[in-house]
């Protein structure tokens, strides 16, 4: 009998710490939604996800982050022609001539920038034009406490929109193109 209680213990012992190792993630899932009324090719860098995904017109796809991702981007690119291997070129975004990015996009496309779980167990997130522009983006949390950010079209970068908001970690988030 004695046996049974060390074993119950250790039982306990191992939820508990697995309690604790799991309890402090704040991953988040991304959707991404094409409303544009034509194919865009989504593109992601500094993400764990792979980075490249066909989106036809009110298409989406899912995208997990990991907690402490920092500098991470989201774009769509527009006109690509890709062959089987996944090479080819976008007429804007285009990362490097590859389906799959690994590296940021051509410098003529509107971006949705964010990193997760930072100082102050925050996420930070914002969109930008500061390289370029290419289509309207909708960028907003879950968290309805949260600012949801719309640039639909090439405004002045001073606009509110630009300015980075943080939101508590934990929040999922939705990127549209041509919202």
């Amino acid at each position: 009998m004695g046996g049974s209680g060390v074993s119950g213990s250790m039982l306990i012992i191992v939820v508990w710490i697995l309690c604790l190792c799991g309890g402090g993630t704040q991953a988040a899932t991304f959707t991404i939604t094409n409303n544009c009324t034509y194919t865009v090719w989504a593109a992601s860098f500094n993400v764990t996800s792979g980075g490249g995904w066909k989106l036809n017109s009110e298409g989406a796809t899912k995208m997990d982050v990991k907690e402490g991702t920092s500098g991470a981007r989201v774009w769509a690119r527009t006109n690509c022609k890709f062959d089987g291997a996944g090479k080819g070129q976008c007429e804007t975004g285009d990362c490097g001539g590859e389906f799959y990015c690994k590296r940021t996009g051509a410098a003529n496309t509107t971006l949705a920038q964010f990193s997760l779980n930072q100082a102050g167990n925050l996420d930070y997130y914002d969109i930008s034009n500061a390289a370029g522009y290419n289509l309207g983006m909708a960028f907003s949390p879950t968290n309805s406490q949260c600012d949801a950010l719309s640039c639909p079209d090439d405004a002045n970068p001073r606009n509110p929109w630009n300015s980075t908001r943080n939101c508590p970690s934990g929040s999922d988030y939705h990127i549209v193109f041509c919202p």
